[in-house]
């Protein structure tokens, strides 16, 4: 009798043993995703795996699991190829692989890949067929979008797990995704140049380009697996799926979607192995878990946990027993309980898998960060459980916070330099205004001898010059921000390029230089561009020129060359006889805050900041800059652009949009006597009618007295400011709070702008005066219907 008890106890710990076993086997497999099955070659008898019920959709207790009825499963058109593969196999003892379509009870069809080993007696006599089974429809289609489309498929390649690459017949490839580092240790720029079968084992080389030959032949898609040599000298286990694509050359290349397969051959052995030795095999699962650094345990509905690995314990602080049976949110931070039980609740109800972050608190110690991943066992598992994998990631959070601390920061001190150059701007540009404006008016008068004229030249001159340097540094900060907008519109390229001589002649001659200007006889008469941004460039690369030449001359070159797309190469070159430049210094001029030569900083001034902008103006166009001379004999400083080919005729001059204003009384609002006094004197010479008031207040009163057709307001002013005063304005509705409404201030960033305009502002205009461009903007907004009022 204590013989037969205690082989009964054994039995049942055998029994146990073997319960665990295949417990620990279906977690793995709803894991990885891959079943497995098996066929007695001498009864015909056939077993599925859970997970194999689950590709095939299927409920394990209604259907009737043999041979015939499986392979019935099989799409229509793939049937005859499946029958005559597991036929093969089973009369050959060869192993095979596929990829084909079943079709679901529910008709929904899936593509599956299979593979099969057989199993054979001492006499070598085929007794059992194993294969592994998975569901590869999703991989697939994601494979066959990405060639459908390069830019997708490009973007998805760089962003997946997978190694994507296209490969050539030698081996060669022109692009390899980012993801082939994390898998061999080497990154797609040191694979350049090399071949794939460079990176295999030397015995698995011919697998691949055997593979790579047939289907560049054939045309049919193969998977093959073979060992590669990681850059520490590891041996990582690939799959690689294979598939014929044309180039936009014709040519055949192949695209290859490869993935490690570490995992999935480390699982393909232990299945077989637990197939051959069951009773033997769950301890090295219960192993597997038990060693990871990540936590793995089943949740039940309730939140119990029935199994928990020892790595909880070391982020929990618990032991194993003080955990077991206990629910999953006890060990929250009670704050973060009830976005958990959401998540365990909405895994249950959709079958979904989920990722949440959250925080755990160990036993004596602070809350710990964890990432959990959520899924279930299977659809018809009985008792519902989830799989869990849960890993610490306290170091991550806390480096997130610091990246968003360092942005944070980035960001406010980004803030205030664009304050602070605003201030600089408006206290910089509000006395500029005067003098730039008055020394032009000066300059015009008649009364003025040689002597005089000259002192009034220079102060004009100089600041002109200034201006250019706040412009700069202002410039500069835009395209550092990407603030700067382009404003492509029609243009003449010969009126541009006569219009930056003409800018120029007059500090040539006062040099004694000559100034040429060169242009193509084909160039077209109308482009589509930024003129003022490719004035400013021109007028830069000129500017630099006179400046830094002592004796002869500039010469302005502007031609054409045929583009693509229906656009042309507007090219313009500026070359002069001054200092010259080596190629070393090329290669620093169009860094900010560089010029040729430190010295030249003293010698002839200048911010360093000009050919800094000038080639990110080119380059937000699409074109290059560049230069080339010699030391002592002069330069060539030059810029390319493509443009498309204007229709139509020519935009109106600015001479008729000045003599097009005609009378109208305009109402200016300014706090600085000076400015008021410039702006009656000079649109006084445009024939205009100028009321003026000293703040916002007086503006507001003014309209309502009397009747203007414009008004022209500064943005700072005491008492009331411009912006308040043109929302007054817009209140008192009928004609008088239609009236055109520019502002007139030295604010000129682009969200200031933004805000005189969602203030009500109909326009802006900057300080300094620009004459012409004033000019333009009363004449629109004059001559404008909806301006027209009838105002008293």
């Amino acid at each position: 009798m204590a013989q037969l008890a205690a082989d009964m106890l054994e039995k049942r710990e055998e029994a146990l043993s073997a319960r665990e076993s295949l417990e620990m086997l279906d977690m793995a497999e709803a894991v990885s995703g891959v079943g497995h099955w098996r066929v007695d070659a001498l009864t015909g008898e056939l077993k599925w795996s859970e997970q194999v019920y689950h590709v095939h959709g299927v409920d394990p207790d209604s259907f009737e699991l043999t041979v015939a009825n499986a392979l019935a499963l099989y799409h229509p058109d793939d049937r005859a190829e499946a029958e005559a593969k597991v036929r093969g196999s089973l009369e050959t003892g060869e192993p095979y692989a596929f990829k084909l379509r079943i079709v679901r009870p529910d008709g929904e069809v899936r593509l599956v890949q299979s593979q099969a080993v057989t199993q054979s007696d001492a006499q070598g006599r085929v007794t059992a067929l194993f294969g592994v089974y998975q569901d590869i429809t999703d991989r697939e289609e994601a494979l066959n979008r990405a060639r459908r489309n390069e830019n997708r498929y490009r973007l998805l390649a760089d962003n997946i797990s997978d190694v994507i690459t296209r490969v050539k017949a030698d081996g060669s490839s022109n692009y390899i995704s980012p993801a082939v580092e994390r898998v061999i240790g080497w990154s797609p720029m040191e694979m350049a140049g090399k071949k794939a079968q460079d990176f295999l084992l030397e015995e698995d080389r011919p697998i691949f380009l055997n593979a790579l030959a047939e289907v560049l032949k054939t045309g049919e898609p193969r998977r093959v697996q073979y060992r590669a040599q990681h850059r520490n000298g590891e041996i990582r286990w690939a799959e690689n799926n294979m598939q014929r694509v044309q180039n936009s050359r014709g040519e055949h290349e192949v695209v290859c979607c490869i993935r490690t397969i570490d995992d999935r051959k480390a699982l393909e052995d232990e299945l077989v192995q637990t197939l051959e030795k069951s009773r033997r095999q769950g301890s090295r699962y219960r192993l597997l878990a038990e060693n990871m650094a990540d936590v793995i345990c089943r949740v039940r509905p309730d939140g119990t946990c029935p199994y928990l690995s020892p790595a909880g314990e070391q982020i929990l602080g618990l032991s194993r027993e003080e955990m077991i049976g206990r629910k999953a949110q006890d060990f929250l931070v009670e704050a973060d309980r009830p976005r958990l039980l959401r998540v365990l609740a909405e895994v249950h109800r959709t079958g979904k898998s989920a990722t949440l972050e959250y925080r755990v608190q160990p036993k004596g110690g602070e809350p710990v960060w964890v990432e959990g991943s959520f899924r279930k066992v299977a659809e018809d598992d009985p008792e519902g459980e989830l799989i869990a994998v849960i890993r610490e990631i306290g170091p991550r959070k806390v480096l997130e916070a610091e990246l968003t601390a360092a942005k944070d920061r980035a960001e406010a001190a980004a803030k205030a330099k664009s304050e602070f150059l605003a201030n600089m701007s408006h206290e910089l540009r509000t006395p500029l205004t005067s003098v730039v404006g008055f020394a032009g008016l000066l300059g015009q008068s008649r009364s003025l001898g040689d002597e005089e004229r000259r002192y009034v030249e220079r102060i004009a001159a100089g600041s002109e010059a200034l201006l250019a340097v706040i412009n700069d540094i202002l410039d500069y900060s835009k395209l550092e921000a990407g603030a700067v907008e382009l404003d492509p519109h029609r243009f003449d390229p010969l009126a541009l390029a006569q219009a930056g001589v003409e800018l120029m002649e007059g500090q040539c001659r006062a040099k004694g230089l000559y100034l040429k200007l060169e242009t193509d006889p084909d160039l077209p008469p109308g482009l589509i561009g930024d003129s003022g941004r490719l004035r400013q460039v021109l007028l830069n690369l000129l500017s630099n020129a006179v400046k830094f030449t002592t004796e002869g001359g500039v010469t302005v070159t502007a031609s054409c060359e045929p583009g693509t797309d229906g656009r042309v190469w507007l090219s313009l070159s500026v070359k002069d006889t001054g200092v010259g430049v080596s190629d070393a210094q090329v290669e620093q001029l169009f860094d900010r805050f560089t010029q040729a030569d430190a010295s030249t900083t003293r010698t002839f001034g200048g911010t360093g900041l000009g050919l800094a902008i000038s080639r990110q103006l080119v380059e937000m166009m699409g074109g290059e800059i560049s230069a080339f001379g010699t030391p002592g004999e002069g330069s060539t400083f030059w810029f390319q652009v493509p443009l498309p080919m204007a229709d139509g005729a020519e935009d109106q001059a600015e001479g008729e949009a000045v003599r097009a204003i005609g009378a109208a009384r305009i109402l200016m609002a300014d706090d600085a006597p000076a400015n008021r006094e410039l702006v009656s004197v000079l649109l006084g010479g445009m024939g205009l009618t100028v009321d003026t008031v000293e703040n916002g207040a007086e503006a507001v009163e003014a309209v309502r007295q009397d009747a203007y057709d414009l008004v022209l307001m500064d943005v700072h002013m005491p008492v009331m400011d411009g912006l308040d005063a043109t929302r007054a304005i817009r209140g008192l509705g009928g004609g008088i709070g239609r009236i055109p409404i520019i502002a007139l201030t030295a604010n000129v960033g682009r969200e200031q702008v933004q805000t005189c305009l969602e203030a009500g502002m109909n326009g802006h205009l900057a300080k300094p005066i620009d004459v012409n461009q004033m000019a333009r903007t009363l004449s629109d907004w004059l001559n404008a219907d909806e301006a027209r009022l009838a105002v008293g």
